[in-house]
């Protein structure tokens, strides 16, 4: 009897124990967290939960919840969580505006002046304040305003960059050494030796650098011919690759030729933006000999294909066309591109 009141004893006690034990678990709520925008950082007392929405399970009782994120106004409350139930907030967030400041007057330099540009190499292309200029070196640049202006000369595969700061009815006098920077003699780029420049000031820069493009045409149809007798090619034929280009919003064409045999590489520079490109590959049966005397002009067009297409040039980029010929009118040509990584600190 003893031995029986004991086990009911203890299964009692059990009983209890899980009761309790369950009723403990019970207790606890659950607080869901929302926030608009989302990703804002969730507080609860004080302790860092996460970037919401937040969902966390705690004692049943009062809690203070608040959210933050950067560029917003901080926001907060007290929240209570009940037993066994789900609690749902969501925090508005509203951005905080800039104070709205009267900016001190700029005084914008008044009139006109000159800038004359000198160079060793010649070709040399100018570009003023990022736009390619007609004009080449040795010459003056007249009535340009007054103020501080971005130069950058280029020439074969070297670029000289000037910061000039003109003055009113002032001719500035720039004398200029491609051949120094190719030697790495001196680095004209850099004005002030004593101020490093940032990485925003380096890119400004950047940015006012020209697109480089090289333009090479190459031909396959003399190893074609032994493999191929129908391939038609013979010492007489002249072919030519034009190259037409225009910066969008502007009229005139500008234009590059090449001619196998003759020049077969060119390379250039344009100011960065978006350009309508035409490529033109052209064959012509040029007569010799007696053959002069039965063909009036001496030079009979034989064939023309053409292409057109918008290209994106950037700022210190180059563009490499590579245009194949194989003894047929078709136009075969792929174009690479990489940075300069031009040096500007």
């Amino acid at each position: 009897m003893i031995s029986r009141m004991k086990f009911l004893f203890f299964a009692g006690l059990t009983l209890f124990v899980f009761a309790a034990g369950q009723r403990t678990a019970c207790a606890d709520g659950f607080l869901y967290i929302t926030s608009v925008p989302e990703k804002a950082i969730i507080k609860i007392d004080g302790e860092a939960q996460g970037a919401a929405p937040v969902s966390v399970s705690l004692p049943a009782g009062t809690y203070f919840a608040e959210a933050s994120l950067a560029f917003y106004r901080s926001v907060g409350q007290k929240v209570a969580v009940n037993e066994g139930e789900v609690t749902r907030i969501e925090f508005k967030l509203d951005k905080i505006t800039a104070p709205k400041t009267v900016a001190a007057p700029v005084l914008v330099p008044v009139g006109k002046g000159n800038i004359t540009i000198i160079t060793d190499w010649t070709p040399a292309e100018i570009y003023l304040d990022g736009i390619k200029r007609k004009e080449t070196p040795p010459v003056t640049i007249k009535d340009i305003p007054a103020g501080t202006h971005w130069l950058v000369l280029t020439s074969k595969d070297c670029v000289i960059y000037r910061e000039v700061k003109l003055q009113n009815k002032e001719t500035l006098v720039l004398r200029e050494y491609f051949e120094k920077v190719k030697a790495g003699v001196y680095k004209p780029w850099i004005l002030d030796t004593k101020k490093t420049p940032t990485k925003e000031e380096i890119e400004m820069k950047r940015q006012a650098l020209p697109a480089s493009i090289k333009l090479k045409l190459t031909s396959t149809a003399q190893t074609k011919a032994n493999k191929d007798s129908s391939t038609l090619w013979n010492e007489n034929d002249l072919v030519v690759l034009t190259l037409q280009y225009r910066k969008s919003g502007t009229e005139a064409w500008e234009k590059k030729e090449l001619q196998l045999k003759t020049k077969e590489e060119d390379e250039f520079t344009v100011e960065k933006g978006t350009y309508e490109i035409q490529l033109i590959l052209t064959r012509y049966k040029v007569a010799s000999g007696l053959l002069t005397v039965l063909v009036e002009s001496g030079k009979k067009k034989d064939g023309e294909v053409k292409e057109q297409f918008k290209k994106d040039f950037a700022a210190d980029r180059l563009y490499a066309f590579d245009i194949t010929y194989d003894g047929t009118v078709n136009l075969n040509y792929k174009v690479t591109e990489s940075d300069q990584n031009t040096k500007l600190e």
